[in-house]
């Protein structure tokens, strides 16, 4: 196959063969991203082409988005029982064909079917649990980074195709525009099903970081009994008042940037004068760097690979998260006993300032602001909204000072 062939290439260059399948995830996410934001651009063209109503056609693209929400959480069990590759090039599949099939759409209803259902099946299928599984199976260092780049990859697509959608739809016409973007997710099919491995031991390599080779956990269970486990994770959740909490406000978030904005600013702006092209660089644009959408905000931090002072060993009481800044990062210290934890301060979901959390038995921070919670050994999330870990240091006491260091 062209991945083992790509393997053994790159491990004589002494490159790990995940980076490869960091890039095929990549696009992939990049490509969906772009076709999710891709019909915003085409409410008016099918305004005016079909006479139909902006609320007719923004029920479809309310469908797709409950979809997307709905599937999301499962796409983690067909992964497991199917493999990352074939879920992957099936939800790739399946966007593709709702666009392709809308090409000769006439109806509202086939409208809801194609743009809302298939498309929002297909789109769920490749949600944030695909950059989760791939840096968790693939790398057990740099794991924070490639969290970090997966997930930007969403606000990128935005970035890089709604102009370029936008153009062509008005240049070409809708059905024009539709194609180019069947076109990109046959590339990242193509690209998923020649290079998308689902494991490292699939190409008898350790994970990134590891100089073992660890073989797929055994399954004894089945698909159903897989897609049972967010439903249960969902019910135990469901009793806790923190959690609705975090469902409300996520709920406005994605309700005012996806359902709002996402959807109808560009026919906003065509109200106002400003044309589908300048409209669709400034959404894209506004998403990525404006509101961080899908950004891991520590991954691009700096972070220091030499011991550097941190803070005064005498300042550091015991066990009261600290902030400390070591050569520019913001470090949280904890100390307990004679042993000293250091962790980015910056909570990869949204920035917020970990030292003025908590730290509760097993020693674990919690954001003060979503709720996130970050085991202080390993930065591992345990509890979301965050996906990504926190970055970790080495710390250590030389002179009365309190040194660190990125792992």
């Amino acid at each position: 196959m062209a991945s083992s062939a790509l393997a053994n290439a790159l491990a004589r260059r002494n490159i790990h063969y995940g980076w490869v399948v960091v890039a095929v995830t990549f696009l992939t996410m990049l490509v969906t991203a772009g076709a999710m934001g891709s019909p915003g651009v085409m409410i008016v063209p099918l305004e005016r082409e079909f006479g139909w109503e902006n609320s007719q056609i923004s029920t479809a693209l309310a469908l797709r988005i409950l979809l997307f929400g709905v599937f999301g959480p499962f796409a983690a069990a067909f992964m497991n029982q199917y493999g990352v590759r074939r879920v992957v090039v099936c939800a790739l599949a399946l966007i593709a064909a709702g666009f392709l099939a809308s090409l000769g759409m006439t109806r509202v209803w086939q409208l809801v079917l194609l743009w809302g259902v298939v498309i929002g099946f297909g789109t769920g299928l490749t949600a944030i649990v695909l950059a989760a599984t791939v840096a968790t199976r693939w790398f057990t260092q740099r794991r924070g980074l490639v969290v970090g780049l997966l997930s930007a990859s969403s606000a990128t697509g935005q970035l890089v195709f709604l102009p370029l959608i936008a153009e062509l739809t008005e240049r070409f016409g809708w059905r024009m525009a539709l194609v180019f973007v069947c076109g990109l997710l046959a590339l990242a099919a193509l690209a998923a099903a020649a290079l998308m491995r689902d494991r490292p031991s699939d190409l008898d390599l350790p994970p990134y970081g590891e100089t073992v080779v660890t073989p797929p956990p055994a399954t004894s269970v089945g698909l159903a009994s897989l897609l049972l486990v967010p439903l249960t994770a969902l019910r135990d959740a469901a009793r806790v008042p923190l959690f609705w909490v975090l469902f409300a406000t996520f709920f406005i978030c994605g309700a005012s940037t996806n359902g709002l904005i996402q959807t109808h600013f560009i026919t906003l702006c065509s109200d106002y004068g400003l044309t589908a092209v300048s409209a669709g660089g400034y959404l894209g644009g506004h998403l990525s760097f404006g509101r961080g959408v899908g950004v891991d905000h520590q991954a691009f931090l700096e972070k220091p690979s030499e011991w550097v002072d941190a803070l005064d060993a005498g300042s550091l009481e015991e066990a009261t998260p600290t902030l400390a800044e070591a050569a520019g990062a913001r470090v949280l210290l904890y100390r307990r006993g004679t042993q000293i934890y250091a962790v980015s301060d910056v909570c990869p979901h949204a920035a917020g300032p970990l030292h003025e959390g908590t730290v509760d038995a097993d020693l674990c921070v919690t954001c003060p602001w979503h709720g996130s919670r970050f085991r202080l050994s390993d930065g591992r999330a345990v509890r979301g909204p965050a996906s990504a870990p926190a970055t970790v240091y080495q710390a250590r006491v030389e002179h009365g000072r309190v040194q660190v260091r990125a792992v």
